[in-house]
């Protein structure tokens, strides 16, 4: 980022693809899709950038999707191991 706001940069769209997949790795999904779209503004990195920033839109929901998921199941557990140990044993 330092590299980023001195500027002087030839790549700079190559710099936020970088930065973009750094983030998304390191699981920090908004910060990723901002630097997706400073990449997108760059004519050389846009279509990759926009590759990019659709992989973790869908990443993001189905990590999303998955947390509902598992705290939908532990709530059946909690209620199935209640009514288990209520009425079977």
């Amino acid at each position: 980022n330092n590299a980023l706001l001195r500027g002087g940069i030839s790549r700079e769209g190559d710099m936020y693809l970088v930065i973009g997949m750094a983030k998304f790795n390191l699981q920090a999904f908004d910060e990723s899709l901002i630097a997706f779209t400073q990449a997108q503004k760059i004519p050389k990195s846009a279509k990759t950038a926009k590759q990019w920033f659709h992989y973790v839109e869908r990443e993001q929901g189905q990590r999303e999707r998955l947390a509902t998921f598992t705290a939908q199941c532990s709530t059946y557990r909690t209620i199935y191991s209640y009514f288990y140990k209520q009425y079977c044993c």
